[in-house]
C-alpha cells in the first residue's frame, strides 16, 4: 500500500487539520487543567460565546471533547488524557525549534512575509525563489 493511501496516515492528517485552528487549540488548552463551562472557556480564550460554542461542538463531534449537563450548564472536558499529553509533546518539540516554526514559509503566507522582513528570521532560514515555487526550502544557514 502506498504511504499516501494508508488509512492510518489519513486519519492522523485529519486529526492534525482539526488541531490546526488557533481557536480550537485555545479551547483545548483551557481544558488541560480540567473541565470548564462554556462561560469559563470564553473568559480563558477570549473567544466570543457563539464562536466558542461552534468550536466546542466541532471538537465534541470529532471525539476530542466530552460534555455533560449540570442543570442548565454544559461542562466540557478533554475526552482523553492523551490530548493533554499531545499538547505537552508539542510544547516540548517547540522548545527547541519555535523560531524556525514561526518563520516557516510553508504553512502561512503572512508568516513568510513577516519573516522575510525580520532580520533574525531571514538570517536563520535561506529561501530561494525556486524553492518557494517548488514548495521546498533549504536547511538553515550555519551561524558563523
Amino acid at each position: 500500500m502506498a504511504a499516501l493511501q494508508n488509512p492510518s496516515l489519513a486519519l492522523k492528517a485529519k486529526l492534525f487539520r482539526g488541531l490546526a485552528d488557533p481557536s480550537r487549540l485555545a479551547i483545548l488548552e483551557s481544558l488541560r487543567s480540567g473541565e470548564n463551562m462554556v462561560s469559563e472557556i470564553v473568559l480563558l480564550t477570549g473567544l466570543s460565546q457563539p464562536n466558542a460554542s461552534g468550536h466546542l461542538t466541532c471538537l465534541k463531534e470529532c471525539g476530542l471533547l466530552t460534555s455533560r449537563q449540570e442543570g442548565r450548564r454544559v461542562i466540557y472536558a478533554l475526552a482523553s488524557p492523551q490530548m493533554a499529553a499531545l499538547m505537552d509533546a508539542a510544547e516540548s518539540i517547540l522548545s527547541g525549534i519555535s523560531e524556525r516554526v514561526s518563520c516557516c514559509s510553508n504553512y502561512e503566507c503572512k508568516t513568510a512575509q513577516k519573516c522575510v522582513s525580520d532580520r533574525k528570521c531571514a538570517s536563520s532560514v535561506l529561501v530561494s525563489p525556486s524553492a518557494l515555487s517548488r514548495g521546498t526550502v533549504r536547511m538553515p544557514l550555519s551561524e558563523g
